[in-house]
């Protein structure tokens, strides 16, 4: 048994693949914790898989009113451009909470 972390965050579309693919290494005896969004823990928890907040709410952020906006132009560069600044924005929370968070995984997905 091999003690598996999928990292997954985004909308339930960059999700949702990733839970699948922990049903079945969990299926082949794997142990497998999927860490996301805190707005995922029920889709998660319900696909039988062990749930680790990485915090926030991606879907909650994407429909404030900046970037609603960002969205309805239609510029996909601008989208991208917000994207960017966002992930910049969260990258040092990250770096230190994933250490502790992955203490004991074998394999990160």
């Amino acid at each position: 048994m091999t003690n598996i972390a999928i990292v997954a965050t985004g909308s339930r579309g960059d999700v949702q693949p990733y839970i699948a693919l922990g049903q079945g290494l969990s299926r082949a005896g794997h142990s497998v914790r999927v860490l996301t969004n805190d707005n995922f823990e029920p889709l998660i928890t319900s696909a039988g898989l062990a749930f680790c907040s990485l915090g926030e709410n991606v879907e909650e952020l994407v429909q404030s009113e900046e970037w609603r906006s960002t969205i309805e132009s239609g510029n996909f560069l601008k989208i991208i451009a917000r994207m960017r600044t966002e992930m910049r924005k969260r990258a040092g929370d990250a770096a230190q909470q994933m250490p502790p968070v992955l203490a004991g995984t074998e394999l990160i997905v």
